[in-house]
């Protein structure tokens, strides 16, 4: 955005002038100014929210209403308010204003400054409006600003120039909008008109590789200066490899940068006639440049992540997933904190936690003693959570909840997880060849074993917990549906699984019971259909023994009375 010369005037189709009419005593102040506009602009006011509020508000205010007007008519030396015929006046100035221009008199802004309490004569207006209209210019904006000025000393006019990405286009009939209908995300009565964005030549002087917090590693090109939009461009994101190969960017190339959608710098593509010899093809580090660790491309996309358990650019991300509800559930560790442990150099890795005393929390913002007190004491207490919540911690790549509580309750201690093969890995039910690879890369990366080394020497359990298992539900496969009003699904998960249950992902023929809340939704329509037997919340329960109850010490019973199903044992939540 910039500041141009012309004023009211500066913009296409609009006229203006000023005139002295006698409403001022002084000849040589113009008095009376008039904005004209060749065609109805679109319109709006800022109005006074004093409770005095002068005749020509009144009249602009109904004037506006359509947002539409195509002419402003004012006065100085007389404020039309507080008078007892001002809205009659302030009325009479647009319709003569609209009949000396030849347009309708709702699309005249009416407007009046000066003195307040006295009334104001209408003829010396009527007088002036010939003189007025006659001297309508492109060039004339000034002499509108004086026509308005009172006590100013200077006058009261800016115009600034400045790029839009485009315009919308609409039909302004309400009856043409319900013929044409919707579209999901648009309506078909607008239609977006973009102007192609400017672009330039600049060099490529680098390319630089940023890690964020996931571990994604962003190619960035930093190019020479060049005035793009408005602003000085000085970079622009690559994406990822497969952009760079794409467009063949290197080191020295001429390209040419635009902005994605006015905002974002991007290269369109390389000027090939301009590349100097001696440039090869860029590609990304096959090692994290914060950290070092070994970089993965993922399997199903385009992005290149840094692997290290310890890496300093994801250490915030790291913290938080390790302390949340699901994982080791650490109260009291929040963004807010984390951000000033790290800030504070009190924390690398998830291991220091372990480390850290309530003297090092007091130092923190909004920490008092108790506050301190209780988080050291949720990190104490979460070194019992047991391997599978460990598991998850770790943010292993494709180790969620589910698959840690797999992999604990089959190796039921860290060290035979860590000793085992990928042959071994994946012959586990719902671990796959992708994720046995990621897990031994984990684990087989320096960074990783000095994280469980540092978890362990601060007696973080590395044991699955013990539970109490039956039989009951062996062989069978539940799916829920709806909302269940006595169990959370949680709870539900835990329960289904000490009978000998697992997680699954649909109905399907193998599924023995459906299980339908309130607002069950498409599975239990595809249970009717399948002829799936399909159990209320009441039904279910009864299944379970009833001495054991959510969260409760329970003694499993192998007697049931449910019907025993063909079938591997499965249970989904939805």
């Amino acid at each position: 955005m910039e500041l141009i010369n012309g004023g009211v005037c500066a913009a296409k189709g609009f006229t203006a002038s000023g005139v002295h009419c006698g409403i001022r005593k002084n000849k040589t102040k113009r008095d009376l100014a008039l904005i004209f506009s060749e065609t109805k602009a679109s319109a709006a006011a800022v109005y006074t929210t004093n409770l005095v509020k002068g005749a020509p508000l009144a009249v602009t205010k109904m004037h506006l209403m359509d947002g539409k007007a195509q002419a402003v008519i004012c006065n100085s030396g007389n404020a039309n308010t507080c008078n007892a015929d001002g809205i009659e006046v302030a009325q009479k100035m647009a319709e003569i204003t609209a009949a000396e221009l030849g347009i309708y008199k709702e699309d005249v802004v009416v407007a009046s400054t000066g003195v307040i309490g006295q009334p104001l004569d209408i003829t010396p207006i009527k007088n002036g409006l010939p003189a007025l209209k006659e001297a309508l210019g492109d060039n004339n904006s000034e002499y509108a600003a004086e026509g308005i000025m009172t006590t100013d000393t200077v006058l009261k006019e800016v115009a600034v120039s400045f790029d839009i990405d485009g315009a919308v286009v609409k039909t302004d009939s309400f009856s043409h909008r319900e013929e044409l209908g919707e579209l999901p995300h648009a309506p078909k009565w607008a239609m977006a008109y973009k102007y192609p964005p400017e672009r330039k030549e600049t060099k490529v002087v680098d390319i630089v590789v940023q890690v964020g917090r996931t571990g994604v590693l962003t190619p960035k090109v930093v190019v020479e200066p060049v005035r793009l939009a408005g602003t000085t461009v000085t970079n622009a994101t690559l994406h990822n490899q497969d952009f760079i190969d794409e467009k063949d960017i290197r080191i020295g190339d001429t390209v040419i940068v635009q902005k994605a959608g006015e905002i974002i710098p991007e290269v369109v593509e390389v000027v090939h006639s301009l590349r100097p010899e001696g440039t090869v093809p860029y590609h990304l580090p096959e090692k994290c440049p914060v950290c070092g660790a070994a970089v993965v491309r993922d399997e199903d996309g385009a992005a290149i992540r840094c692997t290290g358990a310890e890496c300093p650019a994801q250490l915030h991300r790291t913290l938080a997933h390790f302390a949340s509800r699901d994982a080791m559930d650490i109260e009291g560790l929040g963004p807010a904190v984390l951000s000033q442990l790290i800030e504070a150099g009190l924390v690398s890795s998830s291991a220091d936690l372990y480390f850290l005393k309530v003297e090092d929390l007091l130092g923190l913002e909004r920490m008092g003693e108790k506050s301190a007190t209780n988080a050291i004491n949720a990190i104490h207490a979460s070194r019992s959570r047991g391997l599978e919540r460990l598991l998850y911690a770790l943010g292993i790549r494709q180790i969620g909840q589910k698959a840690g509580k797999v992999l604990a309750s089959h190796f039921k201690t860290f060290d035979a997880f860590a000793a085992a093969t990928a042959e071994e890995l994946t012959a586990i039910d719902d671990v796959g060849a992708i994720t046995a690879a990621y897990i031994r890369k984990w684990l087989d990366d320096p960074q990783s074993q000095h994280l469980i080394s540092g978890l362990k020497e601060a007696g973080v359990s590395m044991e699955a917990a013990q539970r109490s298992t039956s039989e009951q539900f062996k062989g069978m496969t539940f799916v829920l549906t709806g909302a269940l009003e006595r169990f959370t699904r949680d709870e539900t998960a835990e329960m289904i699984e000490a009978r000998g249950g697992k997680a699954s992902g649909s109905v399907s023929k193998k599924t023995t019971y459906v299980v339908a809340g309130e607002n069950a939704g498409s599975k239990l329509r595809k249970a009717n259909e399948l002829g799936i037997p399909v159990l209320t919340e009441a039904e279910f329960a009864a299944m379970l023994d009833e001495t054991t109850a959510p969260n409760s010490d329970e003694k499993e019973s192998t007697e049931s009375g449910v019907p025993s199903q063909p079938g591997d044992s499965q249970i989904s939540f939805f």
